[in-house]
């Protein structure tokens, strides 16, 4: 809500950006997988596609999870300053097989490679 963007605005190397206008998604068609939710993730999805075009180098998490120190820190002692494109989470199917790629946590950099899978991502969800 209004008043922690306010308070949140007020952290050290934080910026923050509040939409008025969104509203939670109990009972406003964007419950899960629910058409407004869709809606919500092709921009998302689009979003992303635009910073890494631009060079913006992205950390994705979902909003519901809670940070008890700064993630920023704990990845700079295990993550090599150069040789990869993505982190991300895995998941895993209710069958136990695959190992899919989770949206709730990644950290993308804007190299050529992530950049194609980004724009291939996009397409298809522009597609679906």
């Amino acid at each position: 809500d209004e008043v922690a963007a306010k308070e949140l605005a007020d952290l050290p190397r934080s910026h923050v950006q509040y939409f008025s206008k969104l509203m939670g998604a109990e009972g406003s068609g964007n419950e899960y997988k629910m058409a407004g939710y869709w809606a919500f993730m092709l921009s998302r999805t689009l979003l992303v596609r635009e910073l890494l075009i631009r060079g913006v180098q992205v950390f994705l998490f979902d909003l519901d999870q809670a940070w008890l120190r700064d993630p920023w820190e704990y990845m700079q002692h295990r993550v090599p300053p150069y040789g990869w494109d993505m982190i991300a989470t895995r998941g895993w199917t209710k069958s136990g097989s695959g190992g899919e790629i989770q949206g709730n946590f990644l950290l993308l950099r804007p190299t050529r490679n992530t950049r194609a899978l980004w724009n291939d991502i996009s397409a298809r969800f522009l597609a679906a």
